[in-house]
């Protein structure tokens, strides 16, 4: 009898344990559904929705309490699931942050209204989009299905000419857009300084860049410069006024080598020095 209560005993203190969690926290599952916007020059047509793993490579999520972090997953192509998430959160109201882009690296979701990518060339900014809402948490398991928004605004920029045998990169640094987004609002929050290099390798002439807009149209400052090995530049052109817009691209086709072919000529300087002193001034002391 006494190992018989023991064991009865042992049984009912497990099964608390085991239901105490599911009293405090509730499974929680986000479905990447759909996207709203197709992928930039796509020929899906308007308002047919494509899955996550056509346009992006990676998920980062965040989940908050007012401005405290809950909980944050990350999820990359070729994870089991990819696109499903589950989570055990408390009852109540929560924030959700979900970001999909293809970066090398992790989007930083620091706040709700604040995620960033780091101006590290390993992670530059890419097709991305986003979803921001609030949940309400109740006792049973629950799924939402998520509905993505296109953030950015893309540049593509094409060379029509011949690409100098010199030219080993090119460089666009432009001004006016941001590179961290305001998820609440949809559009940049910070005034970013953004650089991208891209190899230039045979037969490639179209460079692609995005950014995310301040407003539904924003504008850009672009400079463009073509580099030599030693990184010194062959030929650069400014454009002062670019127009981009959330979803849309703006594209730059024309020669951009015609004409002058070089803003600075290369030389060879050699460099030598004379050893001999002048002179001496001889002092006591």
């Amino acid at each position: 009898m006494l190992f018989a209560f023991t064991v009865a005993m042992a049984s009912c203190e497990k099964q608390t344990i085991q239901l105490l969690p599911d009293r405090v926290n509730n499974k929680v599952t986000f479905n990447v559904h759909s996207f709203e916007q197709i992928p930039f020059g796509s020929p899906t047509k308007s308002g047919e929705s494509q899955s996550i793993t056509d346009l992006c490579t990676k998920i980062n999520l965040a989940v908050f309490d007012g401005e405290t972090k809950e909980e944050s997953f990350v999820q990359t192509a070729g994870d089991e699931g990819f696109g499903t998430i589950s989570l055990y959160l408390k009852q109540g109201t929560h924030q959700v942050v979900l970001i999909a882009h293809n970066g090398d690296a992790s989007a930083t979701i620091s706040t709700p209204d604040k995620v960033s990518f780091s101006n590290k060339a390993t992670n530059k900014m890419t097709d991305t989009f986003y979803y921001y809402g609030e949940i309400t948490v109740g006792k049973e398991e629950q799924t939402f299905n998520l509905n993505l928004e296109r953030a950015v605004a893309m540049v593509r920029f094409e060379i029509e000419d011949e690409i100098p045998e010199t030219v080993k990169q090119m460089k666009f640094y432009y001004s006016g857009g941001s590179s961290t987004l305001d998820p609440t609002t949809g559009y940049g929050c910070v005034n970013s300084k953004q650089t991208e290099l891209f190899d230039v390798t045979q037969g490639v002439k179209r460079f692609e860049m995005f950014t995310f807009p301040h407003a539904e149209k924003d504008t850009l400052k672009l400079t463009v410069s073509a580099l030599d090995v030693n990184e010194n530049i062959i030929k650069e052109r400014e454009f002062a006024e670019v127009p981009v817009t959330i979803n849309m691209i703006t594209s730059y086709t024309g020669e951009f080598f015609a004409g002058e072919t070089s803003s600075y000529t290369m030389s060879q300087i050699a460099i030598s020095a004379n050893g001999e002193w002048a002179g001496e001034n001889k002092l006591e002391y």
